[in-house]
């Protein structure tokens, strides 16, 4: 069964979120191919063609709200690696695997992250904003 982890972060910086993709799934391949800006906008205001593209505006733009997703290359693999950038300035990082691989990496990530905040999730976006994440893993933690 697969099973996903949110971990909050406070940095949305480009190259943090490089070393986390390097260190926690560094075979991979981006879930999609251009990334409109706003994310989901049926008239985005415009396309950013390159990862690195989108990395950087997100960095520089720290109430842009944007959900990123990168899969295991391995097609036998069901690791995913995922960066949710929140409307107040936050990075939630995810990683989804099978729920043994996941959960031995969980403490990794917690320590690269340097967040006490973890939320367990379940095919589901975390919230775009840090203090609704930070009470659901209140909520969740009880």
């Amino acid at each position: 069964m697969t099973q996903e982890y949110y971990v909050l972060g406070a940095n949305r910086s480009a190259r943090l979120v490089c070393a986390f993709l390097d260190c926690f799934l560094p075979r991979r391949t981006a879930f999609i191919e251009e990334y409109p800006v706003p994310e989901c906008a049926d008239q985005p205001m415009f396309v950013l063609q390159t990862e690195q593209e989108i990395l950087t505006y997100l960095e520089e733009h720290p109430s842009e709200p944007y959900g990123l997703y990168w899969n295991d290359a391995d097609p036998a693999s069901a690791g995913q690696a995922m960066a949710f950038y929140t409307r107040d300035g936050k990075l939630i990082f995810g990683l989804a695997d099978q729920e043994e691989v996941v959960t031995a990496k969980l403490q990794e990530l917690v320590s690269f992250v340097g967040s006490s905040y973890v939320l367990r999730g379940s095919e589901q976006r975390p919230p775009e904003t840090a203090s609704e994440f930070i009470a659901l893993c209140k909520e969740q933690a009880n």
